[in-house]
């Protein structure tokens, strides 16, 4: 029975860990909503685990905020027709 415990406090705090995450992204960004490719990338897949472990419905929401701002390549020109993860 301890082994289920420690899983279950693990899968806890890494979903705590992953939305944290995903909201220091969202406040450092949320005046610019701008993203580069590499953060959106990395931010797909924070949200592709954070949901495989189901997190909950709050940090959906960021994410659903995330993904209507602007994706700029590395010279930072928009870059157009961009597609996002979706559970």
């Amino acid at each position: 029975m301890e082994q289920s415990e420690d899983i279950r406090l693990l899968t806890e705090t890494t979903r705590n860990s992953i939305g944290a995450e995903i909201l220091a992204f969202y406040e450092a960004h949320k005046t610019t909503k701008t993203i580069t490719l590499n953060e959106k990338d990395a931010i797909e897949d924070l949200y592709k685990s954070y949901k495989a472990i189901k997190g909950n419905h709050y940090v959906d929401r960021i994410y659903l905020r995330i993904i209507t701002w602007t994706v700029l390549d590395e010279e930072g020109k928009e870059v157009k027709d961009i597609k996002w993860w979706k559970p």
